[in-house]
């Protein structure tokens, strides 16, 4: 059975994070080793840990959904939405830690309001597209008889 435009999508937004957060372990791992080997204090290490911890949480549930995604197997569906709730957390709450009114000036520099407003109209469409792919994974009868056509598994 060919394979959902919407399942395309969530696989590449899968090896993205899968990416970045190597990369973010990757350049975390020396970090750590430094702070420990030279015993520096930190305020918050709690915070620390249990921030690393989500995170590779988040990463094993995503390495699992993108290879059970290919593998059709039975739990992919299931790993497929888990692994997607963070990618989907993360995007709602960046987009609208400021206010569901404001834009941030944190990479961006607006010269006048109708800029300002084109900002504010992305984030209510960017936000509005990663809902309607959740929707779309929770409720499409395309992937679910995706992941249940392969039945010896």
């Amino acid at each position: 059975m060919k394979k959902p435009i919407s399942l395309w999508i969530t696989q590449v937004i899968f090896i993205i994070s899968i990416v970045l957060l190597t990369y973010f372990f990757a350049t975390l791992i020396p970090s750590l080793f430094n702070i420990y080997k030279l015993d520096l204090q930190i305020e918050n290490t709690g915070q620390l840990y249990l921030s690393i911890m989500i995170r590779l949480l988040v990463l094993i549930a995503q390495v699992m959904a993108l290879y059970l995604s290919f593998k059709q197997k039975k739990l992919a569906r299931l790993f497929t939405l888990l692994g997607w709730l963070p990618v989907l957390a993360v995007i709602l709450l960046t987009s609208f830690s400021d206010g569901f009114t404001t834009v941030s000036d944190g990479f961006f520099s607006y010269d006048n309001e109708a800029q300002r407003l084109g900002g504010l109209l992305s984030k209510y469409i960017q936000a509005g597209l990663f809902i309607w792919l959740t929707a779309i994974l929770l409720f499409s009868k395309k992937i679910k008889h995706y992941f249940q056509f392969n039945k010896s598994c």
